[in-house]
C-alpha cells in the first residue's frame, strides 16, 4: 500500500486512519528497540510518501512494515527541513553536512529531484518469524526500486543503522557511503540517542537490485495507492494493477 503525502489528503477517513496506524507501527518498532523519549515522528510524516505491507483483516489493514519516503521538493514547498540535512547537522558532523549540502546543490543545478529514505520499521510482533521478516525485506527492495523509478527520483540520501545492519540493505540498493577526500564515518544520531549512522547516497540503482527487484514486479503493479485527486480534488484509493 502506497499512501501519498497524508497532508494533502486529510479529510479522507482512509487516510486518517491508515495514516494513525502507520503512526503505531512506527512508534511500536522504535520502542522496541530503544528508551523512552525517542521519538520516530516529526513533520515531514505528513507531507511524504508512505510505502507499507500490510495484512488484510476483513476490509481492514493492518501494517506490518513501512517506510517514508520524503523529497527535497516537498520539503521546500511546505518550509520544512530536508530529513537528510537535518540528520547531519543534528549531529554537529560538519563535513557530513557539507557533502549533503554538495549534493542538494548539484541536484539542483542538474534539475533531478532528490529524496531521502527513513524510518523503515517492522513490526516487532513478527521479529520471530524469520520467514516473514525476510519477505518484508524483499518487498521494501523492490518497493524503494519501483517507486522512485516510478517518480523519476535518481538521487537518493538515506541512514544506514549499524546496528540492525540496514546500511548492507541500501548498500545492495546502490548507496554508498558519502566522502569528500576520503569516506566519512559514521554519525551518532542526536534523536536516536547517539546511534552509529552511516550516511549514503544513491545517484543510480545497482545492477543487481534492479533484476532483484523485477521479481517482484506483479506485486508492485498490484500495489494498493492512495492519493489526492487533482480532478475531484478529495482521494483516491485505487489498486494499480
Amino acid at each position: 500500500v502506497v499512501v501519498k503525502s497524508p497532508y494533502h489528503q486529510w479529510s479522507s477517513p482512509v487516510v486518517q486512519s491508515l495514516f494513525g496506524k502507520i503512526i503505531d507501527l512506527k512508534l511500536k518498532g522504535y520502542q522496541a528497540h530503544y528508551p523512552d523519549g525517542i521519538l520516530p515522528i516529526d513533520t515531514s510524516d505528513f507531507i511524504s510518501t508512505h510505502l507499507t505491507v500490510c495484512r488484510r483483516r476483513g476490509d481492514d489493514l493492518i501494517p506490518l512494515m513501512g517506510a517514508r519516503f520524503t523529497t527535497l521538493a516537498a520539503c521546500r514547498k511546505h518550509h520544512i527541513p530536508f530529513p537528510a540535512l537535518a540528520l547531519v547537522t543534528r549531529a554537529r558532523a560538519d563535513r557530513h553536512t557539507q557533502v549533503v549540502q554538495r549534493i542538494m546543490d548539484e541536484c539542483d543545478r542538474d534539475q533531478r529531484p532528490l529524496g531521502y529514505i527513513g524510518a523503515w520499521t517492522v513490526d516487532p510482533s513478527i521479529q520471530a518469524n524469520k520467514a516473514l521478516k525476510g519477505h518484508l525485506r524483499n518487498l521494501f527492495i523492490a518497493g524503494c526500486y519501483h517507486y522512485h523509478c516510478s517518480e523519476g527520483i535518481s538521487d537518493i540520501l538515506v541512514g544506514g543503522t549499524l546496528r540492525f545492519n540496514t546500511e548492507n540493505v541500501f548498500s545492495f540498493l546502490g548507496h554508498v557511503p558519502i566522502s569528500d577526500d576520503r569516506q566519512l564515518p559514521p554519525i551518532q544520531v542526536a534523536h536516536l540517542q547517539g546511534e552509529d549512522v552511516v550516511v549514503m547516497y544513491l545517484h543510480e540503482f545497482s545492477e543487481e537490485a534492479q533484476r532483484f527487484a523485477l521479481q517482484f514486479q506483479n506485486q508492485w503493479d498490484d500495489r494498493l495507492e492512495i492519493a489526492a485527486s487533482p480532478q475531484t480534488s478529495g482521494t483516491l484509493v485505487r489498486p494499480t494493477g
